[in-house]
């Protein structure tokens, strides 16, 4: 899944690349303008971060935290694939653990 999200991200960048060209070449002074394309970019941002697998932590036992909105969640069993996300705020969750 890493590779898919790394072609999303690798695609804004490259947009982002344009739209500074664009706004320093075309748009000079066109500060509405210039400030629409930003917030866009910041809003693609947040769907890759949100799509993004983060690692969650593990207490120990069956009980494990979103890293970003803190909602504690029971682990799941291998096969269950209801917490690919948290029912919270969205965020993919990674339920690998590191190797000890």
């Amino acid at each position: 899944m890493e590779k898919k999200i790394n072609k999303y991200q690798d695609a804004l960048d490259f947009i982002k690349g344009y739209h500074q060209y664009y706004c320093e070449e075309w748009l000079p002074g066109d500060e509405e303008e210039i400030k629409k394309g930003l917030e866009c970019e910041q809003t693609l941002q947040e769907l890759i971060d949100r799509a993004t697998p983060k690692k969650i932590s593990h207490d120990g036992f069956y009980h494990s935290t979103c890293p970003i909105c803190g909602t504690q969640h029971i682990e799941p069993l291998e096969s269950d694939d209801e917490f690919k996300y948290c029912p919270m705020c969205g965020q993919a969750l990674d339920w690998s653990q590191d190797e000890r």
